[in-house]
This record gives C-alpha cells, sequence and structure tokens, in this order.
C-alpha cells in the first residue's frame, strides 16, 4: 500500500461526501457534532487542486456539490448531490449509467452502463489513483470465484481520460495494486504476474516464484514482499532484495529510490535496485497525529507534511509541520510551522500540476519551491545554515 493510500484509508476522507451528498442517508453525528439537536451546519474543503467540496445540512436533511474552478476562480463544472466520493474520484448514479469523474479534472470521466441483469457483464472499477489520473476497470468483479478460473478477463486502464484495453487473459485476477505513479501490477490463476505501466504498456510479465503481496511498481520495476524482505525486479533483468523492519506503505520518489515507512515511527529511503538502505529518520516529535502524514519530492528535497495536535506557541491549537529532508543523505535541510485555520480538515494532501508542487491542507491550496526552502522563504526556517 502506497504511503498516501494509506493515509487517506486512516481517515477515511473519501466517505465523508457520500454521508453528506445522499439525504437520504442523514447527517452523520460525527459530521457535524452539536452539544444539542442538530439544526444546521456547512463544511467546504478541496479534494484536489481548485476542486471544491461543500456540504450543508438543515436538521437531519443535506445537500451537497462539487465544484471545478479554473485557477483564476472562474467555475467550470458543478454536480450537485446524488453522488457519491472514491478515492481520486466522483460517483454519479444515473438511471442507465453510472459515471465516474476525475476529482482533478471534470472532463476526464468514464461512463459504465449498467448491467441489465443480475450479474451481468460489465465493468468493474477495480481503483484509482488518489491524484485521479488513472482508473482500472475489469470485465469482472475483484473478488475471485473458483467458476471464474476460466472465464477471460480484460482490463481497461485510463489515464487522464484516453483508454488501454489489457487482455483477455484466462481467469479472474488473483491479486492486484494500482501504484500512485499510475503502473498497475496484477497476477493471474497459475502465477504469472503482468506490470502496465500508466499508459497501458505491458512492461513485466513473468511467472514469479514465492511471494506474498505486491509493494509498489512503476515503469521500471516491481517490488513484492517474501519472507520478512523486499525483492526488486527491475524490468532490465536486475534483481535484488533488502530488509525493511516492519514496513507500513512505500512511495516511490523517482529513480531507483523508495520511501518506506515502518511501525516503528521511522521513514527511511532506500535504493531498491542496489538492495541498500541510503538513510533513515525518526519523526522525533510526539505531538504528530496518526495518519496525517504525507510525503512529496520538490527538486533535492522529499518534503514531509503531518499534523501536530498543538503549535509550540499555542498548546490548545492544532498545526501543520512540514519538513525538507534532503533526498541525498536525510538532513532537514528546513522546517515550516503553522497554526491551522479554524475549520481545519486534517487532510494533508500534494498533487504535481503543470511542472509545480502544490499543497492542500483541506482549508488552502499553496505552492511548494524548492528554491524558497533553500532560500529560507515562504515561511521555511533553515536548520543546516552552513550546508
Amino acid at each position: 500500500m502506497s504511503l498516501a493510500r494509506r493515509q487517506a484509508a486512516i481517515l477515511g476522507i473519501w466517505l465523508v461526501g457520500f454521508l453528506i451528498a445522499n439525504p437520504a442517508v442523514g447527517v452523520p453525528e460525527s459530521v457535524f457534532a452539536t452539544p444539542g439537536e442538530h439544526m444546521a451546519g456547512e463544511r467546504s474543503f478541496w479534494l484536489a487542486p481548485f476542486t471544491l467540496y461543500t456540504g450543508r445540512s438543515f436538521g437531519r436533511e443535506g445537500e451537497s456539490r462539487v465544484q471545478w474552478f479554473a485557477a483564476d476562480g472562474k467555475l467550470e463544472h458543478e454536480l450537485q448531490n446524488a453522488f457519491g466520493t472514491g478515492p481520486g474520484y466522483i460517483e454519479h448514479n444515473g438511471s442507465s449509467a453510472t459515471i465516474f469523474i476525475s476529482i482533478l479534472n471534470p472532463r476526464w470521466r468514464i461512463v459504465v452502463p449498467k448491467s441489465t441483469e443480475k450479474g451481468g457483464p460489465g465493468l468493474h472499477l477495480l481503483d484509482a489513483t488518489l491524484d485521479g489520473r488513472t482508473f482500472v476497470f475489469s470485465s469482472h468483479a475483484s473478488e475471485p470465484r473458483d467458476k471464474d478460473w476460466h472465464v477471460p478477463t480484460t482490463i481497461d486502464m485510463y489515464t487522464e481520460g484516453n483508454r488501454t484495453t489489457l487482455g483477455p487473459y484466462v481467469g479472474a485476477l488473483q491479486a492486484y495494486h494500482l501504484d500512485e505513479s499510475g503502473a498497475f501490477a496484477f497476477s493471474l490463476p497459475h502465477g504469472e504476474v503482468i506490470v502496465a505501466d500508466r499508459k497501458g504498456r505491458v512492461r513485466f510479465q513473468e511467472t514469479l516464484g514465492n511471494w506474498n503481496e505486491f509493494v509498489s511498481c512503476t515503469d521500471r520495476a516491481l517490488l513484492v514482499t517474501f519472507a520478512n524482505q523486499i525483492h526488486y525486479y527491475g524490468f532490465d533483468g536486475t534483481r535484488s532484495s533488502l530488509s525493511i523492519p516492519a514496513p507500513e506503505g512505500a512511495q516511490w520518489i523517482g529513480g531507483n529510490r523508495w520511501l518506506f515507512e515502518t511501525r516503528s515511527d521511522s521513514i527511511l529511503v532506500a535504493d531498491c535496485e542496489a538492495g541498500r538502505v541510503l538513510w533513515r529518520d525518526g519523526y522525533g516529535d510526539p505531538r504528530i497525529i496518526a495518519g496525517t502524514q504525507a510525503f512529496a519530492v520538490a527538486g533535492p528535497y522529499l518534503v514531509f507534511a503531518a499534523v501536530v495536535s498543538s503549535h509550540r506557541s499555542r498548546p490548545d491549537w492544532p498545526s501543520v509541520v512540514l519538513r525538507a529532508f534532503d533526498l541525498e543523505n536525510g538532513y532537514v535541510h528546513a522546517i515550516w510551522d503553522g497554526d491551522a485555520s479554524p475549520g481545519f480538515e486534517r487532510r494533508l494532501q500534494f498533487f504535481a500540476s503543470d511542472g509545480k508542487l502544490l499543497f492542500l491542507d483541506g482549508t488552502g491550496i499553496s505552492t511548494i519551491d524548492a528554491t524558497h526552502i533553500r532560500a529560507g522563504k515562504d515561511g521555511w526556517k533553515t536548520t543546516q545554515p552552513n550546508r
């Protein structure tokens, strides 16, 4: 599981939209907590850069909308009620079809006709990347059944609205992993493992020996676990392995490098092709709220973000902390520490867009600039002045 997806799973961030969006469901107490009878409430947050979710409640009734804006504030698209949300997408259920819409771009949409008979043919959504760029569908449901072992299966990958079909393959998928890089790995009944890059091109197809689960995949390599080790399969034939103590998740950060988070509250960066750990670092801050961590690469830095339970100057006020690690050696080059705004949503996300790295904390959108980190601008405080 990727670190970003693990964070989203812990916070359950894609469930909120559905609960408020469907008036028949009502407004859950956990959404608008009040000491007495609930009369009215409202909340808004950014699902993606310039994609705004707004939910309102009036007693036990609710309404909601998702709006896609241009960078200049012009409204480009709007969807009201009758929708749910998933990782990276908005799901609109019509009478004849279900429409999956990317949270990043409303023009990236997939229309899936509803089956005319129970158990009939159709596309089943397997997964989508959290940034809404890639969707993966299968001609069979994700739960393999014994009777499906011989049934042909096709895979449809949609990347930024463009469709590529893989297969047909004999039998239902036994396991699969959609990486945040957009690459997709899956296994078939007879042990064959296939990896396609984000454009749907098959880059790896091989019957593997012993392995437990997928860890990560890109257009260059596959990571799997076996016997408490991470095994690297490079698509150029390179093979290696390394030991990562109690890994919780992995995130590809470019080249042959992956970031791992462990159960001992530490992170480490490894060159998986070489089979060695480059550096590791403990969080070192007991104020960090578990599950709020997010990571991204900005130039020569690995940027880490998390919510902490209190600001250093205001013990009763939550705060967002960012740290910029040197990618090569793990030194903390700079720290950014700021108050959280009222109504803060604890939804920390990074998005790469048009050559820029954007940071979302639920209520705001900002840029992360490597030159500003180095120069100590935008509130970044350098911790390595002589480096």
